[in-house]
């Protein structure tokens, strides 16, 4: 059986072993010889050894000894050689203040902070926060050195706008948020239609600053008018901001702009994407539940890549559409996976590693969530997913720390939900209930109404239990809604309703989610049916679905 000390976790459970279990071993063998004083790099090889996922371990010992080889050879070139793997340049844009004596103004300085963040994240050398997060901290009164620590980077910028009549003036300092130092400051003044070019100079100042060498792609990309006409930009820039309201009204205005937009330019693949993403949020955000909506986003998606077939936002909606609304999940992993290396934003990362999760790729989910995190801690899909990978470890107390980390970011109500389902998951009845309660209180909505049904599971209150699902509204949802499938065939397992929970997890599986061992060993709810032969039967389905996904 192997020696206590130096046993992995999947031995310990008496499980299938293969080459990564003595992977773990040598890691804690490594661990051991370290003397608690490891050099540089060896821990970090030593905690990817031990990895408590084995899809997130070494997965073989040639990639292990690349990297002790590598460690090797830097330690043996002694004092001031290079690290194994050097410091990125990392670095947020906080969101440029309106200085434009018109307050409606505001929308402008908001879109040129997306550009610069956008046109910086081109460079592959950079970490750069993304908007979702950096937007969090507008109009916060936090010192420069507390929001790099909070993002975990070296470098902040700050600055301010001002648009007058047809006259611009950005005005920008970096700062090394180690010493809080000022590298440089700068004034960039000049008529609306030298936006692209403020904005490009801004951009390469940044970049010389921080000693970044640029490829020729990069280079050209910076150079790059995606929308050529100042008015249509400005159009373009008043849409996105609506976008980002995710409610009808602003969509509506969003659509409006961004085809005044297109009336300017004419056929422009930028644009033709921004119209399918309207489109999708249309659908996702249950505004506009007809098919023909998500046919819509799917043919705008469709134009913008015939005219640019590298346009990372027609990859991303086209990956959206397949991942959420199509079941489509390997269609879905090859369009995000595209997009996110056309330099799309966090919300293809957070979708890539949420389906992975799904279909059981648990390494890629992996790696995909840690790279979200890096460039967008505040983005709730990125905690979610590193929840969802906790669970299948068994650490629940990181599933927690995640959700709870996703709370302090937004308290929306999707994120109380979540570490209610948690906290039930780890036993914390009475907080979850409280929670599941406080949900209920605040509103009407459907992921309000979920927390009335999961609470009334818990309690196994009956009346309580039917009474929310009397409309039959929130069971139309779990049709169509992968999550909504899976908290009902929950609350049905805890419900006693063995047969309701498994039509759930068949519709579940119908919806794409595939992943055989969180739902046949993890999601502590569905323990009662495991013993079911109907259960059973769907977990076998399910499992072989997953496979098809394992190459």
């Amino acid at each position: 059986m192997g020696t206590i000390a130096y046993m992995s976790p999947e031995q310990a459970r008496g499980e299938e072993l293969d080459a990564r279990t003595d992977l773990y071993s040598f890691g804690a063998v490594l661990s051991e010889m370290a003397g608690g004083r490891p050099p540089a790099g060896l821990a970090e090889i030593i905690g990817k050894a031990l990895e408590r996922d084995r899809e997130a371990r070494y997965q073989t010992a040639h990639d292990l000894l690349a990297d002790l080889s590598r460690l090797k050879r830097t330690l043996a070139a002694g004092p001031g050689a290079p690290a194994v793997r050097p410091e990125q340049a990392s670095i947020i844009v906080l969101p440029l203040e309106n200085l434009s004596p018109d307050p409606e103004n505001a929308f402008f300085a908001d879109g040129l902070t997306d550009e610069l963040i956008a046109e910086l994240s081109k460079v592959r050398a950079l970490r750069v926060i993304s908007r979702t997060s950096a937007m969090l901290f507008k109009g916060a009164r936090k010192s420069v050195p507390a929001i790099a620590q909070e993002v975990n980077v070296r470098y902040v910028l700050e600055g301010t706008v001002r648009r007058a009549c047809n006259s611009v003036r950005i005005t920008a300092q970096l700062i090394d948020a180690a010493s809080d130092a000022h590298l440089w400051a700068e004034r960039y003044t000049g008529a609306l239609e030298d936006i692209f070019e403020l904005q490009e100079r801004l951009a390469r100042q940044i970049v010389e600053a921080l000693k970044v060498t640029l490829t020729p792609d990069e280079d050209h990309q910076l150079a790059a008018r995606q929308i050529p006409d100042a008015r249509a930009f400005d159009c373009y820039l008043r849409g996105r901001q609506e976008l980002y309201r995710f409610t009808q009204a602003g969509l509506d205005r969003a659509l409006e702009l961004t085809n005044q937009a297109l009336e300017i330019t004419g056929p422009n693949a930028l644009l033709f994407g921004t119209l399918g993403e309207i489109h999708f949020w249309y659908r996702e955000c249950g505004i506009r539940t007809d098919e023909q909506t998500l046919e819509c986003a799917g043919s705008w998606a469709a134009k913008a890549l015939e005219l640019a077939p590298d346009c990372a936002l027609g990859f991303q909606v086209r990956g959206l559409i397949k991942g959420q609304k199509r079941g489509d999940m390997k269609g879905a992993i090859r369009d995000l996976g595209r997009a996110v290396e056309l330099g799309a934003g966090s919300d293809s990362l957070w979708i890539l590693a949420y389906v992975c999760f799904g279909v059981g790729r648990m390494a890629e989910a992996r790696r995909y969530t840690d790279r979200l995190v890096s460039v967008d801690p505040g983005h709730w899909g990125g905690r979610l997913v590193q929840a969802m990978l906790a669970l299948m470890s068994g650490d629940l107390d990181a599933a927690l720390l995640a959700v709870r980390s996703w709370v302090d970011w937004t308290a929306d109500p999707l994120s109380k939900l979540w570490l209610g389902i948690i906290c039930a998951y780890a036993g914390r009845q009475e907080e979850a209930c409280d929670l599941f309660r406080q949900l209920a209180a605040t509103g009407a909505e459907p992921i309000h109404l979920m927390g009335t049904i999961y609470g009334a599971a818990l309690r196994r209150d009956r009346e309580a239990f039917c009474r929310a699902l009397a409309d039959g509204s929130m069971a139309d949802i779990g049709r169509t809604d992968k999550e909504f499938s899976w908290w009902f065939a929950d609350c049905c397992a805890l419900m006693g309703e063995t047969g309701d929970a498994v039509r759930w997890l068949e519709n579940i599986i119908d919806l794409g989610v595939v992943n055989h061992r969180f739902f046949s060993e993890c999601d502590p709810f569905l323990a009662p049916l495991r013993t079911d032969l109907r259960f059973q039967a769907v977990m076998d389905r399910m499992r072989e679905r997953q496979r098809a996904y394992e190459d």
